[in-house]
């Protein structure tokens, strides 16, 4: 068997997840994943691709055991690469969402050791959990950084969607916003009242 075999189940499942239909992605990134270690071996480098791409896809559905096996899949491989940051902070993800900060509080200090990978992005979404972890631990959570305030409470920073979406994946409360001093998210436009 060649490797092509599993290439046609991960083109499959990426257009999938594209297109939304995550449930079909998850189900192709399997048969990727079986398909590559079948021809390459359970250790080969296309492996991390397919974790990681299935853990995100999981956690788009909002399938957080199927997330937690991908990402954790993801740091069994050899090579992980530079993709074990990624997978940590996904693993903190689902433990908050979990309710279980001390999970989270493990990954995120595994994920401090390559530090100096992190791009502007990756510092965010780590400060963000951090500071949740303390926070949901009983413990003063410290003064959100400035940056983190803009890219979180401005709709037009690059980063906005992608905060707001990881908070509603760990269930942000307001309340824990407004300790992180975070803004919360703006109140609904009130109905129109029909005129008498």
């Amino acid at each position: 068997e060649v490797p092509a075999h599993g290439d046609a189940h991960m083109a499959l499942a990426t257009v999938l997840a594209q297109r939304g239909d995550l449930t079909a992605a998850l189900e192709e990134f399997e048969h990727a994943a079986e398909r590559y270690e079948q021809s390459l071996g359970a250790d080969a480098r296309i492996l991390v691709d397919v974790h990681l791409n299935a853990g995100v896809a999981a956690l788009e559905a909002e399938r957080f055991d199927d997330a937690r096996t991908h990402f954790q899949a993801l740091l069994d491989l050899r090579h992980p690469g530079p993709h074990l940051r990624m997978a940590r902070a996904a693993l903190a993800i689902v433990a908050l969402h979990d309710g279980d900060p001390e999970t989270a509080r493990a990954q995120l200090e595994a994920a401090s050791e390559h530090r100096e990978e992190f791009d502007d992005d990756d510092r965010l979404v780590h400060e963000l959990l951090e500071r949740l972890v303390r926070l949901r631990r009983a413990q003063p959570p410290g003064t959100s950084s400035a940056a983190l305030r803009a890219a979180f409470d401005d709709p037009a920073h690059g980063t906005h969607e992608y905060l707001a979406w990881l908070a509603s994946l760990v269930s942000l409360t307001d309340d824990e916003r407004t300790a992180l001093g975070l803004a919360s998210p703006p109140a609904p436009a009130p109905e129109p009242r029909p005129r008498p």
